[in-house]
């Protein structure tokens, strides 16, 4: 989506799609694309399509833009947007919520802006090995994932990994642990291949949960 919003024809883009993705990315690069990605968003509700939306903030974009302006466009796409996935970062650095608690600012977060699920990753470290993990909350509950080893060969794509595959348990009705057991592993098979075009399939990631990461697939 490099060209502004009255190039695209959204109503007929999203006449046959349930679901649209929107990344947060779009609000830094130029007034196209951020004029574009609000319109996509305004639609999209319009129509009773589930917004996505990932905050994908990058400080090194908007070096010459102030706290203030970025904040404010993030709440002017919020209102329209379902599913939302970020960091608490996100929250307390860029919506300025006061650091009360994970849970606390997702509940404040989520009330303000109507928004039924926010989820996001986290990759660390633990027993000196590197591990993805990451979370969901809806309705008051936090879900988390189990951590999973990743041996980190490119780490691009990971995050939009982890998100394909929470949308894809919202979209097929999974329960949270399922969810975010797929997303996970989506995410970590992504991170341990290289090149951000993944080489598998739904049916590849029951296989690498099954096996426990056992299987060869990774690193082709």
């Amino acid at each position: 989506m490099s060209g502004g919003a009255d190039e695209y024809d959204f109503e007929a883009m999203l006449e046959d799609v349930d679901y649209v993705h929107i990344c947060g990315i779009t609000l830094s690069l130029t007034n196209k694309t951020r004029t574009a990605a609000l319109k996509l968003a305004e639609m999209a509700q319009r129509m009773r399509k589930t917004v996505c939306f990932d905050f994908n903030y990058r400080i090194g974009l908007n070096e010459d833009t102030s706290h203030s302006v970025m904040k404010e466009r993030y709440e002017e796409i919020l209102p329209y947007v379902d599913v939302a996935f970020g960091s608490i970062r996100d929250l307390t650095d860029l919506l300025d919520y006061p650091d009360i608690g994970a849970q606390h600012i997702f509940k404040h977060f989520m009330d303000d802006f109507d928004i039924e699920y926010f989820a996001g990753s986290n990759l660390g470290q633990k027993d000196s090995k590197k591990c993805f993990e990451g979370f969901i909350y809806h309705e008051g509950e936090l879900y988390r994932s189990k951590p999973r080893e990743v041996d980190v060969l490119d780490r691009i794509g990971g995050r939009d990994a982890f998100a394909s595959g929470i949308i894809t348990g919202l979209i097929e009705h999974w329960d949270y642990d399922s969810m975010l057991q797929f997303a996970v592993a989506n995410a970590v098979m992504t991170q341990e291949a290289m090149n951000d075009v993944p080489i598998f399939d739904k049916n590849d990631i029951f296989d690498y949960i099954q096996c426990d990461g056992k299987n060869d697939l990774i690193g082709y």
